[in-house]
C-alpha cells in the first residue's frame, strides 16, 4: 500500500491499470542492481597475475564474490525500495535559503546516509579482504612474539573513515543536487539504448567525485587525523574491554598509540586503494541510481484505454501517474497512428475525450498564470511599500523642522504643557489623580504577568517560555479590556507557521541572517515552475490535438473551442513575458544574481524554455489553422500579440 500511495491513489483507473507494469520495473531495477553490483566487483577484485592461467576464471565462480555480491545487493535494495516509497517528481524548493537549510535535515537523509555507509563497509571491505598481499589488512599489529600490546593500523583507520566520509558526503550530495528526482528525458528512446548511454556518465561521474572527496577527506584528515586515531583506539580499547568481560581473551585491552606530529601523513599505496575503495562504491550506486531513472522514467508501453489514461490527467498535483499518464498522452498522440486519432471519436455511452483533455491542460496553464499574475502583484506591492519607507523619513524629518521652526506657537504650547507636568509632580503627593503622569504603553496582560518588559522586546515570541496557564478572572477596571481580546488568541497554541514566521524574525535581526531569509529570484522561479514538465506535456498536448483537429476533427470540437484556447496561452506568454521584463528581484539589487547573469545566461531558463514552447506552439497553431483565423474573434489585449504570428505567416 506504502507504494500504491507513492504512485497515485489504487482507486484510480488509471493507477491500478499501470501498477502491475510498475512492480515488473522495480523487479528489473532490483535485478539490474545484483548484476552492476557482482560485474564491478568482479573487475575491482581481479588483478595482473590473474591472466596469466585461469585466476580469473576461479574468481568469477569464487563464493566470497556472491556472497558479497548478494549483501551489497541487499543494502542498495532498500535504498531504492525506500526511493520507490517516495517517488519524487515535483520539486520540493524553498524560497530562501534559511527554508531549505530547515528541510535539508531530515529522517530521509538520515536513513540515505545509514544504508549509504552500511554498504559502503561492505564494499570496502571486500576490496581489502582481495588486496590482501598489497595491504595489511589486520586491524591490529602485533610487536614480534606477540607478547605485547599491538598497535591499531593506521592506514585501515584511514580507509575505513573514508568510507564513511564517502557515505555521509554522497547522501549530503543526493539530497542538495536533488538527484531522487526523476528527471524525464525530452526524447524517448529504448531502455537498452538508454542505460548504454547513462553507464559511461555513470563512471565519469564516479571518478570526479571520488576525486574530489578524497582531496577534501585528506586534507581534513592530514589536520584531524591525530584527533581521529586516538577516538578509534579508545574505541576500540572499550570495546575489547566489553568483550573481556564475557571471556574472549583475545580481545585488545590497550593499545601502543604513538604520539607524533599532530599532522598525520598518509602514504601513497593508501591513498591509492583509499581511492580505488571510493571508486568502487560511487561507480555502483551511480549506475543504480542511472538504471532507476531509466525504468521509472519510461512512458507505459501497454495498451491503455483511452478513459483509463483521460483518468490520470486529473490526479493530485505531483503524483507519479500523473506524470505518466501526461507521457502516455503525449506518446500516443504523436504516434499519428489509430490511437491518436481514437480521441477524436465521441461515443453516445462517453463524454467527449477532447473536452476533458482540453480542460485538464488549460487548468494547468491557467494555475501558472494566475501564480505568475499573483508574484508581479506582490512584487508591485512590496516595491511601493519600500517606496513608501524611503519617503516617510523624508516628510517626517522635513514636519519637524516646520513644526520648531515655522510654527511658534505649537512650540510655546508644548513647552508650557512641560512646565506644567512638574509643578504637578512638585505639588501633588505620588498616584495622585491630579498629576496625571504620562507613562508609556503596557505590554499585554497575559504576558506581563510571566515575563518582564525588557525581555518582550529581547526575545522573540518564539524563544519565549510556554505558558503553562491563563489568569481566569480580571480586575474590574481591564474587565473591558480584556473582553476585546477574543478567547480563542488566548487560549491556543501557536502553529508550525507562526513559529517558523518569528524563528525567521529573530534569525534576520543579524546581518548574515539577513542573507539567510531573503528570498533568491533562483528559488522563487524554481518554486513558481515546481510542475515545469506537466507544464511543457500539457501545452504540447494540447497543441497536437488543436494541430491534428483541421484534418480528424469531423464535428468540429476544436473548432468551437479554439479561442478560449489561444486566449489561454496567450495570456501565459504575456505572464511570461512581463516576468523576464521585470523580474521581482533586480539584478543590481542583489550582487549573487548580478554575478550569476555575467557568469551564465540560466537564472531564467525555465521561463525562457517555457516561452519557448508557447512560442512554438503557436506558430503551429497559426500555420495549421492560418486560413480560418481572420474569422477569429480575440480579447484586443490578446489580440494584437496573436496579431505577430499572423504577420510573420504572411
Amino acid at each position: 500500500m506504502s507504494l500504491l500511495h507513492s504512485w497515485g491513489p489504487s482507486s484510480n483507473p488509471f493507477v491500478e491499470a499501470i501498477t502491475p507494469e510498475l512492480y515488473n520495473r522495480l523487479a528489473n531495477v532490483l535485478w539490474a542492481t545484483f548484476i552492476v553490483v557482482y560485474t564491478l566487483l568482479y573487475i575491482w577484485s581481479l588483478s595482473l597475475g590473474d591472466f596469466v592461467g585461469f585466476g580469473w576464471v576461479r574468481k568469477l565462480f569464487h563464493p566470497t564474490t556472491w556472497f558479497f555480491s548478494f549483501v551489497a545487493s541487499l543494502l542498495i535494495g532498500i535504498l531504492v525500495w525506500r526511493r520507490v516509497q517516495n517517488l519524487q517528481v515535483r520539486r520540493r524548493v524553498q524560497r530562501t535559503r534559511f527554508l531549505a537549510l530547515l528541510g535539508f535535515f531530515n529522517g530521509q537523509l538520515l536513513a540515505s546516509a545509514l544504508w549509504h555507509c552500511a554498504s559502503s563497509v561492505i564494499l570496502g571491505y571486500f576490496y581489502l579482504q582481495q588486496k590482501q598481499s598489497r595491504v595489511k589488512s589486520d586491524w591490529f599489529l602485533y610487536p614480534e612474539g606477540k607478547y605485547g600490546a599491538p598497535e591499531l593500523n593506521e592506514n585501515l583507520v584511514f580507509i575505513a573513515g573514508y568510507c564513511f566520509f564517502v557515505a555521509l558526503a554522497y547522501a549530503g550530495y543526493r539530497r542538495y543536487a536533488e538527484r531522487d528526482q526523476l528527471a524525464f528525458p525530452p526524447i524517448q528512446r529504448g531502455l537498452h539504448w538508454r542505460i548504454r548511454a547513462r553507464l559511461p556518465v555513470s563512471l565519469s561521474t564516479a571518478v570526479s567525485l571520488g576525486t574530489i572527496f578524497l582531496a577534501v577527506y585528506n586534507s581534513l584528515y592530514l589536520i584531524c587525523g591525530s584527533s581521529l586515531y586516538k577516538i578509534a583506539a579508545a574505541s576500540v580499547v572499550r570495546i575489547g574491554n566489553f568483550a573481556a568481560t564475557f571471556g574472549n581473551k583475545s580481545a585488545p585491552t590497550e593499545l601502543i598509540i604513538h604520539e607524533g606530529s599532530w599532522l598525520r601523513w598518509i602514504g601513497l599505496r593508501s591513498l591509492l586503494h583509499s581511492y580505488m575503495t571510493g571508486m568502487l562504491v560511487l561507480a555502483i550506486w551511480e549506475a543504480v541510481d542511472h538504471i532507476f531513472e531509466v525504468f521509472f522514467t519510461a512512458p507505459i508501453r501497454q495498451n491503455i484505454p483511452r478513459s483509463t489514461i483521460l483518468t490520470g490527467l486529473n490526479l493530485p498535483t505531483g503524483q507519479y501517474a500523473q506524470y505518466l499518464a501526461w507521457l502516455t498522452l503525449k506518446g500516443q498522440l504523436e504516434f499519428r497512428g489509430q490511437s491518436s486519432q481514437s480521441i477524436f471519436t465521441v461515443r453516445n455511452d462517453e463524454p467527449s475525450p477532447l473536452k476533458a483533455v482540453f480542460a485538464s491542460s488549460m487548468s494547468i496553464v491557467d494555475r501558472l498564470s494566475e501564480s505568475l499574475e499573483g508574484e508581479q502583484k506582490k512584487m508591485k506591492e512590496r516595491r511601493e511599500q519600500e517606496d513608501a519607507k524611503r519617503v516617510k523619513p523624508i516628510a517626517a524629518a522635513s514636519g519637524v523642522a516646520s513644526s520648531s521652526v515655522f510654527s511658534p506657537q505649537k512650540r510655546k504650547q508644548a513647552i508650557l504643557g512641560a512646565v506644567s507636568d512638574k509643578v504637578k509632580e512638585f505639588v501633588f503627593q505620588p498616584g495622585s489623580p491630579a498629576r496625571s503622569p504620562k507613562v508609556p504603553p503596557e505590554p499585554p496582560r497575559v504576558l506581563q504577568d510571566s515575563w518582564p518588559q525588557e525581555q518582550h522586546r529581547e526575545y522573540p515570541a518564539l524563544l519565549r517560555p510556554p505558558r503553562q496557564h491563563l489568569h481566569a478572572q480580571q480586575t474590574a477596571g481591564t474587565t473591558a479590556q480584556s473582553q476585546s481580546i477574543p478567547v480563542s488568541l488566548k487560549s491556543r497554541r501557536a502553529t508550525g507557521q507562526e513559529v517558523l514566521a518569528n524563528l525567521q524574525q529573530w534569525v534576520a535581526r543579524w546581518k548574515w541572517g539577513k542573507w539567510l531569509v531573503a528570498e533568491t529570484l533562483d528559488r522563487q522561479t524554481k518554486d513558481l515552475f515546481a510542475d515545469f514538465q506537466v507544464q511543457v506535456w500539457a501545452i504540447q498536448v494540447l497543441i497536437c490535438i488543436v494541430v491534428a483537429s483541421p484534418t480528424e476533427d469531423r464535428f468540429g470540437i476544436v473548432s468551437d473551442d479554439l479561442d478560449t484556447i489561444l486566449e489561454c496561452l496567450l495570456r501565459c506568454q504575456l505572464v511570461l513575458e512581463a516576468r523576464l521584463a521585470d523580474p521581482p528581484i533586480k539584478p543590481f539589487e542583489d550582487p549573487w544574481i548580478r554575478n550569476q547573469l555575467d557568469d551564465n545566461q540560466l537564472l531564467f531558463r525555465e521561463p525562457y524554455a517555457l516561452l519557448q514552447v508557447m512560442q512554438n506552439s503557436l506558430y503551429r497553431v497559426v500555420t495549421a489553422w492560418y486560413e480560418t483565423l481572420g474569422q477569429r474573434k480575440l480579447h484586443p489585449r490578446y489580440a494584437r500579440k496573436f496579431q505577430r504570428y499572423l504577420d510573420f505567416r504572411e
